[in-house]
Parts: C-alpha cells; structure tokens; sequence
C-alpha cells in the first residue's frame, strides 16, 4: 500500500500534487464542520495562548486595605514608587491593580513576596500580614473584566457575532442557562444552487462557495429538487443537521456569540418573523425599530444639528459614504466644508416642491404647505391631499408626478365590494395599497388582494328626498345630512353621483376638499337638480292608527266614549277602512277615491291603466299607471326601467279622453254608505237613543258570558247604568242620554281632528235632519243643534259601525302588539339646553355656535357628563371635546340603529328603529316580546 502511494506521488508533478493536497484538505475540513463556518481559524487559539501568563512573569498578590479606600491607597502606592524611583533602593513592585467593585482588596504585581511588604510598609490602611499569591492558573480570571449580558428571555431579538450567520436578526427560542447556550429562531442561509447527494457533481464536489446565500425562508420543495435529504422529527424537518420549522431554522449558539445590547431590528426584518399583520402590529408596539437615517443627495438643503456648527445651513455638494462636502450660507465661510452624515439633516420651508422618496407615499410630489418639528405636510400634486411626511423622506425636485390611475384590474374611483355587507369608493392607490372610502364614510387601507371584486353601478336606481328617481350620472343637491350645509346664507352643495349602493350614493364634487372630491350619502338626503324641494314638515305621514287591528278585547278610552270607529281621532278607523294617504271612509272617503279632509286624497280608479303621456319632454311615451291623486300621477314607462310623476292633464288614457279633472265626491250622495249614524239601529254611538253596544244595556249585547270582560258587570264597566253613577252627566265617556256634546268638555274634541280641519268641525251652523240619511245624519234627540260644534267624538274600541266599509280585516286575526305614542311631537328648546336628556352613550351633533369649528356637523358619543358639560368623543378626529349641553343636539337615528325616547311621558325607553317614515319612526321596544311603537324623530336619540 505504501509503495503504490509512494509510487503515486512519484508520478506527478508539483502543481498536480498542491491540487491533490489542497482537495484533499479541504473536503476533510467541510466533513468534519459539518458544511458550516461555526469554527474559528487555529491560529487565533494559538496567538491568544501565548499571551497568558508565565512562571517568568511576575506573579500577583493579593493585599487586605481598609474597604472603601482602595483608590486612595493605589494612589498612595504610585506616589511612593516615584519618591523611591531614584534612591539607592527603588521599589520593585510593577504595578498596582483596583478592581472596580472588589471591595477591601487591591492586586500588587512583583515577582517576590518580600517586594510587596517592603512597598506596603509603614501605610496605616493596609494589612502587612495577609499577603497571598495568585496562583498562575486563576490569574486571567481573578482580573477578567466580565460584561453585565442582559438576561436573554424567549421572544427578545438578537444579533449574531459570527459564522454564516453574523450580523442577522435572530429571535430567542429558549436558553439553556446551565450549558451557557441559546436556542435560536433565524431565516435559513441554504445554497440552492448546490446539488446534494447523488446529483452532486464530482468535479466540483471539493470546491467550496465563498459566497454567502441570501436569506430565505426553507423551500422543501426545492431542497428536493436538488438532490437533497431531509427526515421529519415530530414537526422539525432535518437537513444538514438543521431543524427547520414553517420555513425558520432553529439552532443552537453559544451565548457568548450573540449581541443583545441595543438591537434595533429594521420593519422588513420583523416581517419575515411574523405569520400575520396583527401578530406585525403587536410586535411593532413592543419593539424599538432601527433608525434610519438621512439620505443626501447634491442640491439638498441641510442643517447642522450636532457639533461645532450647529444650526448652520448650506447646501450639499457631494456625497462620500458617510461624509458629505456642503457649501454653507454663510457670509464669513466661503469655502466647503466636510461634515459627518449624522450631524445634520435635511431643511426645507414653506414653497419648496419635493417628491417622497420613500415611504407610503412614495413617489408622489406635492408643494410643501408648513414645516413643523420633524414633520413636513405638502399638498400632493395629484389629488390636492395634505400628506404628512418625514424631512428624510423628501426631496426637492421641479418635475411632476404623472401617477397611476389603475393597480391590477381596479382604477381609481372604482366601486369594489370590501366584504358582502361594505362597498367602498377607490380614492387613491398606491404601490401596493389602496384607500377605500366605505359606504360608512370610513376610509381603510387594504391590499388589492383583500379586495373582493368590482361592483357595476351603472343601472342602479335609488329615490331621493322627494322620491324622485335618481342613477349614477345625475346632479343633485345635498340637503340634509353631514354634508349639508347648515347655514342659510350658504348655497346649497352640489356634486354628481359616481355610484349608487342600495340606499348610499358616492357623490363627486370639486368643493369637497378630502378624498379627490368623492364623498358618501344617503339617497334621502339629496334632492335631483331641478325638482321641487318640498318642507318635509308639511308632508303627511302615516297614522299609526291604520297598521292597527280592530281589537274586540281592548279597553275602553275614556276619553273616546262610544263613537263610531270612523269617526275617531284624526279620522283614524280601527277596521282597516282607512287609505294608505290618509282618507277615511267617512265624510270624503270612500269609492275609488279616498283620503281623509286635509290629506291629500288617493285616486284609485286609474291605478293600472295605460296611458300615453301628451305633454312635456316625455311627450309620446306610454306607460301604466302605478299610482294617482286628484292632480298628479305616477306612471311606470314601458320603453324603459323609469318611473315619473306627471300632471294628471298631461296624460291620456289610452284610446280615451284626458284624466285630468276634479275627483268625483260622495258628499250628499242619499244614500251614503259611508255614514253610518243616520241609519236605525245605528251601532257604536252611545251618546244617541237607540243604541247598542253600550255598557248601559241589560243585558249587554253579547254580555251573557261569564265571565266576560266588562260585559256582564253589574254596574257594567264605565257605563251609564250604574246606581249610583260615578261619573257626571257631563262626563263625556258615560253614555248619558240625552247625551250632551262631547266636543264642549274633552280635550280631545272633534276639532283637533282632520274632519274639523276639512272644516265641519267648529262651523257656526246646524245641520237639518235627513232621512233616510245624508251627509250628517239625524240624531235622536237632538235632531238639529244651534250652534252644532260636531258630533260626538266619544269612541269605544268595542263598538263597530253598522255595516263595516269593505276592508282587507279578516274578524278571526288576532290583535297585532303595535301602538301609537300619545305624547308631544317636539322638544322644546329649554329643554334641549337643560341638558336633561343627555346620557352616556347617546350619540349627539354640536350647534355650529360652537367656538371649535372642527368639531361641526361631526357625529360623536357622550362619555362622561358633569357640571353642565359633557365630554364627548368625535372618532372622525380621534379626539375628545368638552362641549357644553346648550351646544348639543340629538343625533336622529336610522333604520336599524339603537336608539332612546328623550322626551315625553315615555322617556327611558329604548329599542331598535324597525323603520323610519317621514317625522315618525316605528321602535321595537327592548326587553319586551315584539311590541313595537310609532314616536315622533324628534323624540328619539340614537344610541352608539
């Protein structure tokens, strides 16, 4: 074996064999290191040993003094061995070591004992009689100066000293405290350009890269591909002795390899350390990031923050690394200067033109508006928005930006779905963001990717205040809502729809100085350009009344009596006779047209016609009738998907005449089957003779059950029967007879009701008798009363007109739990600046008398209420006020909000706005089994 390796070396020549050895050496230090640089070079371990101490050099000892003089007595010694230093007996001690806290003891250096005790002799603070030696061994050690390493705890971020790994951020995983070694979590330094295994080639199989890999998280896959081995343990995977789990590498480090001291790790290292953006945001409020800083370029503006020339300015001429030549503003220094980077920084004023060089806006120019500490805010040249960044991330320039209009397939101004319940307006993109406006009025930041998809406006269709129809494209006005403007002598604000969302319309207008000009409102705050602006106060709404069934088990109002259902309050009917618009089949009401006497009155004969329309610029169209009045009609367009309302004599029937024309009356009709109290037996008038359905009759009719509710009592409940009566023959709810007219003595008097408004209810005349019946009919006794104020508004729930008008009312449904409130209708103004009403938690508006301008017409919610004043915070600014009550106001609620009676005898109670129509909303009340109750708005606050 020896002669054929011998004779091996004999046959080659110089170069072949410093190849041979230099493979051979090489592959035996990769074998043996495992493929890593952890190893230090042997020669650093021998030039370390050769400095330690001999049995040559001079030993140490170790000398007792007095604690706390141990400065003192080195001092002491120094200035002895000088006196000494040129006598015929010099001192032969070397030197005089005080470790700082060590206390009562120094180190003198000399090679013998006695030297010691003769240069401590005569010094009063020193023990001459405990001197001991060093031992050579402990001598490094008794003098090591070792650093306070801070406790290394699972989670802190590291750094690394040396190896492959040097200067990367690693996180602590565990310590091993007892081993003096740490467990580390750091990204993978693997060369996937080296074949493994039986891939490898062999040629350069010895040959080692000097260049280090990039970080990057473990790609199994590619590992694979490369030829590589890789075994699982539990939820490690194992590749060249490496642990690798979700993409880290866990390995263990000696502790004394780590820096921990003043590690800043920079935001791209923190976010390949985070799986998620909550688990980024967490980790950014408890870490210190690195800072960076000024980048300088030549033309830049500086000031001089640190040094000799502090506060000096200049401009940059070039730029060497970390030194920078600038040319300074300075009348006495005309010639340049070199300063360090870190002693100055960028300056700007007022004027100057900049693009962003970095950051979230970067690339965007704008003119700087202000400079303030630290922060400089400019106005962006593309969509006039005030940005807010930092002096190190601009720079000057003279050029525009041009911008991007589109990112991916979204361009700006676009409506994209958010999630299936928000939509949300594009107002501005970035690299790799975009900001979105939400139909809530929200702007949020997202990726594109977050992004669900686009949403198509074009046909969308909504109705405006005035229910007109309005689309995307149409100029309307704001005239109602956060963006209306409060004030009378301003004009009303304008914009044009870009998209429509259900009840949301995302409206551009160049006045609106934030979001490009795009903001949100809702469709029944706006008013189509040109259509006529009607006072929302004086539209009629819809009775409560009506959505009410006919409850045969209810009790008795004492101050309706037993009046024809028909004939109640407002001209309200229990039986479900009354219209949509507000008629009764009553006095006005009835046939196919019905209203009551100071509504507006729904004409029904015409409803589902075809008509062609005659007049005005939708001259020639044909459509049907979906709904009419005496004057106007609405009619749906056949030739496209519009409704409009048009003048009645605008329109013709088809193949007939104009429908324009007075509606025909059933006033006088003989007979009038909409009026019930001339007919004999007349039913539910308990004020006339006969009556029945009184609590006065004996039997009551209906009454023989037992028991039975107020029917079979004895005196019958509120009725005129009882002995003795408790009730005055004035008292309205008795049915006295002869009865005297209610309307003199409730308060509740047929006046204050629509068929007083249509003016027969406070005449100052009588009605003649007329039979069999007319429009009023005859009472007996009382045929014909001068003055006659109206008839009785006495009512009772359990008595009915005879017959019933002809209605949907099915008499086998139950009673629906719904009930109208009886209380006022606005809030008097005192009592809105008493501040009674305010509660925490309620959602309120501030006066425009308020001195902070910044808080006007802005939504917020009550804190905390004290002293007359309320603390209030506003999230559209982030920031609380103190806002006294007589600059509050209560934020009505929507559909589907939380809100609280505020006024009234039914203050306190809360529920959920089932809907909203006109000036009364309709509230679910909270804590009870679907009652639900009609309350003014007004008198309504919505909770947040």
């Amino acid at each position: 074996m020896q002669e054929r390796r011998r004779n091996k070396y004999a046959d080659m020549t110089e170069e072949e064999m410093e190849k041979y050895f230099q493979e051979r050496h090489a592959q035996e230090v990769y074998t043996r290191r495992g493929g890593d640089l952890d190893d230090q070079p042997y020669d650093d371990d021998i030039t370390q040993n050769g400095l330690l101490p001999s049995t040559k050099d001079p030993n140490l000892w170790i000398v007792k003094v007095r604690m706390g003089e141990e400065k003192q007595i080195a001092l002491q010694l120094m200035r002895k061995y000088l006196a000494f230093q040129n006598t015929e007996e010099p001192l032969q001690i070397k030197s005089v070591v005080v470790k700082e806290g060590l206390k009562g003891i120094i180190y003198i250096e000399a090679f013998k004992k006695s030297h010691v005790a003769t240069a401590i002799e005569k010094i009063a603070a020193i023990n001459q009689y405990q001197i001991t030696m060093v031992p050579i061994g402990e001598m490094v050690d008794s003098l090591k100066v070792v650093k306070d390493i801070p406790s290394l705890k699972p989670g802190t971020y590291v750094r690394l000293k040396r190896t492959m790994y040097k200067d990367d951020l690693a996180q602590v995983d565990w310590v091993d405290i007892a081993q003096n070694r740490v467990n580390l979590k750091l990204v993978p330094r693997v060369d996937y350009t080296r074949m493994r295994g039986a891939l490898r080639n062999p040629d350069d199989r010895a040959v080692r890269s000097k260049r280090r890999p990039q970080p990057k998280l473990f790609d199994l896959e590619k590992i694979k591909s490369i030829g590589g081995e890789v075994t699982n343990d539990g939820d490690f995977v194992i590749f060249e002795g490496g642990h690798y789990r979700r993409g880290f590498l866990y390995k263990e480090f000696p502790m004394n390899s780590v820096i921990a001291d003043g590690v800043k790790p920079s935001l791209t290292e923190l976010e390949r350390f985070q799986e998620t953006a909550d688990d980024l945001r967490k980790e950014l409020e408890s870490t210190t990031l690195k800072e960076k800083g000024h980048s300088f370029a030549p033309g830049d503006n500086i000031e001089v923050t640190d040094g000799e020339l502090v506060n000096l300015r200049g401009t940059v001429q070039s730029v060497d690394g970390d030194k920078v030549v600038i040319l300074p503003h300075h009348k006495d220094l005309t010639e340049p200067l070199t300063l360090n980077a870190f002693e100055m920084r960028k300056f700007f004023k007022a004027g100057d033109h900049v693009r962003v060089v970095q950051g979230r806006y970067e690339g965007d120019t704008g003119l700087i508006l202000r400079v303030e500490d630290n922060l400089v805010i400019l106005i962006s040249d593309l969509t006039m928005d005030e940005l807010k960044v930092l002096p190190k991330d601009v720079q000057l320039c003279a050029d525009v930006a041009t911008g991007v209009d589109s990112i991916g397939q979204y361009q700006y101004q676009d409506l994209v779905m958010l999630d299936k319940e928000t939509v949300g307006v594009i107002v501005r993109l970035e690299r790799e963001h975009v900001e979105v406006l939400t139909m809530h009025g929200k702007t949020v930041r997202v990726k594109p990717q977050a992004i669900q998809c686009k949403k198509e406006s074009k046909f969308a269709k909504a109705m405006d205040s005035q229910k007109n129809t309005i689309q995307a494209g149409d100029l309307v006005k704001i005239v109602d809502g956060p963006h209306a403007n409060k004030r009378d002598i301003d004009d009303e604000k304008e914009g044009v729809i870009k998209h429509l969302f259900r009840t949301w319309a995302f409206i551009y207008s160049r006045k609106h100085p934030l979001h490009g000009g795009i903001f949100v409102c809702k469709t029944r705050h706006l008013l189509l350009a040109g259509a006529k602006h009607t006072d929302t106060a004086s539209i009629q709404t819809l009775d409560a009344d009506l959505l009410r069934s006919p409850n045969p088990l209810a009790s008795p109002h004492p101050s309706n009596g037993a009046a024809t259902p028909a004939l109640s309050h407002s001209s309200r009917s229990v039986a479900g006779a009354q219209s949509v618009r507000g008629g009764a089949p009553g006095y006005g009401g009835g046939g196919p047209i019905s209203g009551g006497g100071g509504g507006v009155r729904r004409n029904t004969a015409i409803i589902g016609k075809n008509v062609r329309i005659s007049q005005g610029q939708f001259k020639g169209y044909y459509g049907i009738v979906k709904d009419a009045t005496d004057t106007t009609v609405r009619v749906e367009l056949h030739t496209m998907p519009k409704t409009i309302n048009m003048d009645m004599s605008k329109v013709v029937e088809v193949g007939g005449a104009a429908l324009g024309g007075p509606a025909p009356s059933t006033f006088g009709r003989t007979p009038n089957i909409n009026d019930a109290r001339g007919r004999t037996p007349t039913y539910g008038y308990g004020s006339q003779t006969p009556m029945y359905g009184g609590g006065a009759n004996t039997p009551m009719h209906d009454g023989g059950r037992t028991p039975h509710y107020g029917g079979g009592m004895t005196p019958a409940y509120d009725a005129g029967g009882r002995t003795p009566t408790h009730s005055s023959s004035w008292d309205p709810a008795v049915a006295n007879t002869p009865a005297h007219p209610s309307s003199s003595m409730d308060d509740d008097d047929f006046v204050s009701s629509s068929f007083g408004s249509s003016g027969f209810g406070n005449s100052g005349f009588g009605f003649p008798s007329s039979t069999p019946n007319s429009q009023r009919g005859q009472t007996t006794p009382y045929a014909s009363t001068t003055p006659k104020s109206g008839t009785s508004a006495m009512y009772s729930d359990y008595a009915a007109a005879s017959p019933y008008p002809k209605s949907n009312y099915n008499d086998s449904a139950t009673a629906s739990p719904f009930h109208s409130s009886q209380g006022p209708t606005i809030i008097p103004e005192n009592f809105l600046k008493s501040g009674e009403w305010c509660k925490v938690d309620l959602c309120v508006n501030v006066r425009r008398a308020f001195p902070d301008e910044d808080v006007h017409s802005l939504e917020g919610v009550i804190r905390s209420i004290s002293d007359g004043r309320c603390d209030v915070y506003f999230d559209e600014i982030d920031d609380d006020r103190t806002v006294g009550f007589d600059y509050l106001l209560p934020c009505k609620p929507q559909q589907g909000d939380q809100a609280r009676v505020i006024f009234g005898n039914d203050t306190g109670t809360k529920g959920s706005v089932v809907s909203v129509d006109g000036l009364e909303g309709v509230l679910r009340i909270s804590g009870s089994e679907g009652d639900i109750r009609i309350f003014s708005m007004s008198l309504l606050c919505k909770i947040c």
